[in-house]
């Protein structure tokens, strides 16, 4: 009898101790927004900063205390006009704490909105301040028009986990488990 609960409480104890959950943290952000930092300084405004067409220019902002430890992918949701000449194209990164974490480009449609949807993972960026920018990689030749980046945007920022939880069936097993070493050694002293 003995060996039976000593193997049955190593097996509650063990399925107890090794079971783990993952979940996901996550934090939404506006961004661009209104606040964001153009890389002529001055901030996007309600209706956007103007023209932009040369390689290097950029739009960022700091999003402090996010609550998050680290972030391993992000989704982001924003648009910029278009205002570029038919054989114009515009291209982009879009950066974490400076880590290039996705690109984008659009061909040129004079007069469109172009609407922005990137889902990336990438390996974990750690901070809980977390700097978004999106910068030119690409220039519009001389004549060829520009783009805009435009308020309203939101950037999801997700940090995947895995923390210790105990399952519901492995309960049940430690219960039987510590009841049957009570009963084993009320036995031992009733004899």
């Amino acid at each position: 009898m003995t060996l039976t609960i000593k193997t049955l409480i190593t097996a509650a104890c063990l399925a107890f101790m090794s079971a783990s959950a993952s979940f996901a943290a996550t934090v939404s952000l506006d961004f661009p927004s209104s606040d964001s930092v153009l890389h002529t300084g001055g901030a996007l405004g309600v209706g956007g900063g103007g023209e932009f067409y040369q390689t290097g220019n950029s739009l960022t902002e700091t999003f402090a205390g996010t609550g998050l430890s680290n972030a391993t992918s992000s989704t982001w949701n924003f648009s910029m006009s278009n205002f570029m000449n038919t054989t114009a194209t515009a291209a982009f990164d879009v950066l974490i704490n400076g880590v290039v974490v996705d690109s984008f480009s659009f061909a040129a449609d004079r007069g469109a909105t172009e609407n922005i949807s990137l889902t990336n993972s990438f390996a974990a960026i750690s901070g809980e301040d977390f700097t978004l920018s999106i910068l030119a990689t690409s220039t519009v030749f001389s004549g060829g028009g520009s783009w805009n980046w435009l308020p309203g945007g939101t950037v999801t920022l997700s940090e995947d986990s895995i923390s210790p939880v105990p399952l519901p069936a492995a309960l049940p097993l430690l219960l039987a488990a510590l009841g049957g070493l009570g009963f084993a050694a009320r036995r031992r002293k009733a004899a």
